[in-house]
């Protein structure tokens, strides 16, 4: 039985971001094991549910190894779908940025812009500011990942009552913007859901009120929700975990 990595990208990356977007967070994983890498985009963008079942009849049904599941933004709502639907395959699931209370992306006006705004950041580096108006509607785009949306709420309920498959690292930047609620990213609105926070040490120890259960994950500058999967910090961090789970299961 051998240990396997499936890394699952999220909404906005671009059909070539195995080559740019993800380029140097794949280069280092793939040092020390094997890698199957997808997106969401492939398999049709809006519906999380679906791709996860996709992903999962393509990379894990009746495979004889074992899986470690990464996964961006929706992508990592999609690898805690996966440890659901998959709880001997998937041992271990890093999601990074993931949605797991819902995401400001539900608005199908302006989700197209905003991927193409998220794009020309990523990209190029230059960051665009239009003005957006949220316009309230009742279909989003992103299927169940309102807040209290059906996808969310299955999962969080997994996640509180499980007793045994997949460990899951869920790490979130401080200065995330499209993660909801928005105390998910800002611990003085509110609690984390998230395992860890990466973010400068003096930004967290200004945080006196930080919840007890959270870890703390330094880094060099803010991070927000693309630029969780090209610091170097979190980088360093996911090859650490992927290599301590792995000695330990061949141990």
């Amino acid at each position: 039985m051998t240990m396997k990595l499936c890394f699952v990208a999220g909404t906005g990356a671009p059909s070539q971001s195995e080559g740019r977007y993800y380029n140097l967070f794949l280069e280092q994983l793939r040092a020390q094991i094997d890698i199957r890498f997808t997106t969401i985009t492939h398999l049709g963008l809006g519906d999380v549910e679906a791709a996860a079942k996709t992903i999962g009849t393509e990379v894990l049904k009746g495979s004889r190894d074992q899986w470690i599941v990464v996964g961006h933004s929706q992508g990592g709502t999609i690898a805690c779908l996966l440890s659901m639907l998959y709880p001997k395959e998937v041992v271990h699931v890093i999601a990074l940025a993931p949605p797991l209370t819902g995401t400001t992306w539900t608005d199908p006006f302006n989700m197209p812009a905003r991927a193409a705004i998220e794009w020309v950041k990523q990209s190029t580096g230059i960051e665009l500011h239009p003005h957006l108006p949220h316009l309230h509607v009742p279909l989003p785009i992103v299927n169940g990942l309102r807040h209290h949306g059906s996808t969310t709420e299955a999962i969080l309920t997994y996640l509180a009552s499980q007793t045994e498959g997949a460990e899951l690292d869920s790490v979130i930047g401080s200065h995330d913007k499209l993660v909801l609620p928005r105390r998910s990213a800002h611990p003085e609105e509110g609690e984390l859901v998230h395992r860890y926070l990466a973010s400068p040490l003096d930004w967290f120890r200004r945080r006196s009120h930080m919840p007890p259960n959270i870890m703390h994950l330094p880094t060099n500058g803010y991070i927000g929700h693309s630029g969780v999967v090209r610091h170097p910090d979190v980088i360093h961090f996911v090859n650490k975990r992927v290599a301590e789970f792995t000695h330990a299961t061949a141990v």
